[in-house]
């Protein structure tokens, strides 16, 4: 293969590569190249993406290249992400999670830090961008951090080996529950004072130090609780330590209010032992759960900075599975907001809120699964992060055509492809297309090409073997038509 059979950019690379605040325009070039490699072919091995050696070897440069960094490279998606926000004229909904890449199979990167279960690699904190309701559209990726965690724990003084106490916890300067709070204020700000946004997070950000930043800076949340806090009623105006309890305790006096069905994803099996018995394996299902809510008094726990405040008053919303099937355990959360609760509807909203919170999960699959985010070979932690950077628009495109693809309400075909692909898929597939097909029927065929049964909707996986597919055609097309005019 030769760079004039290569396939043609997708029109929606440029504006997530191009004018990224580099030193050198060569640098700025290189980007959109690579950028546009990835998007042909993202679940290949780099000499499999890039079309001669020297493309190659120019792609490793630019990722050890020590400036260029993943804040630069991610520029122009970030400020692409915050426009299709802002034109959406209606809330959107940020949804935070942090995840961690294992390249204990690469020991010879260098800088790797330590990860759960003894394994090697580095973690990532991501922030997601989509349009809020039950079709949602995901907008992009405004902000990615990615840290090293030393090799002693934390949670531990490295003097004594002993664990640190809660209060000696709060005094260390940096603490990984930083990211969430720097995260949202960055959204917060890039959005604009004028945008309507809601910060959803799981229980690995539910800090009392984020949820505290969240109150302080007005920012609206729906966070999921990981344990049980110390709690008491709002309407409780007692300040002495006998009047409180726990917030499960207090949401158990709280009448059911709403029934309702949520989408509960489908989750695999932990390899570790304690965390298999925390989250076992489940099957996607659509469960019926009961709604009940009050407004909560939070008090500041031990491991909080000191200067968060001494309490917090939010709203509490409690999910519990009503006829969860045999053997399986039932879906019970307990959701913090400060979002209104006053209303049947309003439970409703801030259940689907956080339900939104499982596209994230679909991303992360989309990054390490369809754009290899982890079986890259690199050479340090600082190139993987940058080559990490480039994967990020690429695998938020494989979620919007996921997304185009189940949309209710048409959109043109000139969304996902440009009108030569579209005459090139005409050729390839056996699906019928009409004088003017919308998304949804394009990107059935592309489906179609990747393998996809009719009946079903196409996934992120299915789209990217198509894409891929027709991207092949392409190059033929591409090569045809030069024969041609020799």
């Amino acid at each position: 293969m030769t760079a004039r059979t290569a396939a043609p950019t997708p029109p929606w690379i440029e504006p997530e590569y191009a004018h990224a605040p580099l030193p050198d325009a060569r640098l700025q070039a290189r980007q959109v190249a690579i950028g546009a490699r990835l998007a042909a072919q993202p679940a290949a091995p780099l000499p499999a993406i890039m079309v001669t050696d020297a493309e190659l070897e120019a792609c490793y440069r630019f990722a050890a290249n020590p400036r260029v960094t993943p804040a630069a490279i991610l520029a122009p998606h970030r400020a692409a992400t915050f426009a299709r926000a802002r034109a959406v004229g209606g809330p959107v909904v940020a949804i935070h999670d942090g995840t961690e890449f294992d390249l204990t199979a690469h020991p010879a990167c260098a800088g790797l830090g330590r990860l759960r279960q003894g394994q090697r690699g580095f973690v990532g904190h991501v922030t997601l961008l989509v349009t809020e309701g039950d079709a949602w559209e995901p907008l992009g990726v405004p902000a990615v951090s990615t840290w090293v965690r030393p090799r002693r724990r934390r949670s531990r003084d490295p003097r004594t080996g002993a664990k640190r106490s809660g209060p000696a916890y709060a005094r260390l300067r940096a603490t990984e529950s930083a990211y969430w709070r720097t995260h949202i204020a960055d959204v917060a700000t890039g959005l604009g004072p004028d945008a309507s946004v809601v910060h959803v997070f799981d229980a690995g950000g539910e800090h009392y130090d984020v949820l505290a930043a969240c109150v302080a800076g007005d920012h609206a949340f729906v966070t999921r609780l990981a344990r049980d806090r110390r709690a008491r009623a709002a309407d409780d105006d007692a300040d002495d330590d006998g009047t409180w309890s726990h917030l499960g305790t207090v949401l158990a006096a709280a009448p059911v209010r709403a029934v309702r069905a949520v989408t509960v994803a489908a989750r695999g099996a932990a390899t570790a032992p304690r965390a298999a018995r925390a989250r076992p394996a489940r099957a996607r299902r659509t469960a019926r759960v009961g709604l009940a809510a009050a407004r909560v008094t939070l008090r500041r726990p031990r491991s909080a900075r000191t200067a968060a405040p001494p309490t917090l008053d939010v709203h509490a919303v409690a999910v519990t599975e009503l006829d969860p099937p045999a053997g399986v355990a039932p879906v019970c959360w307990v959701l913090l907001t400060c979002e209104p609760i006053a209303t049947v509807a309003d439970l409703a909203r801030v259940v689907g809120l956080y339900v939104h919170r499982f596209a994230i999960e679909v991303y992360f699959d989309a990054l390490k699964n369809g754009c290899l985010a982890e079986q890259r070979r690199l050479q340090t932690v600082g190139a993987q992060t940058n080559l990490l950077a480039l994967a990020v628009p690429v695998a938020w495109q494989l979620l919007r055509l996921r997304a185009l693809a189940r949309a209710p309400t048409p959109r043109p075909a000139a969304a996902v492809l440009s009108p030569t692909q579209l005459a090139v898929l005409r050729a390839c597939t056996v699906l019928p297309l009409g004088d003017a097909p919308d998304a949804a029927a394009v990107l059935q065929a592309v489906a179609k090409l990747g393998g996809n049964i009719k009946k079903r909707e196409p996934g992120w996986r299915v789209l990217m073997r198509g894409l891929e597919r027709l991207m092949q055609c392409m190059i033929g097309w591409k090569a045809a038509k030069s024969g041609a005019e020799m």
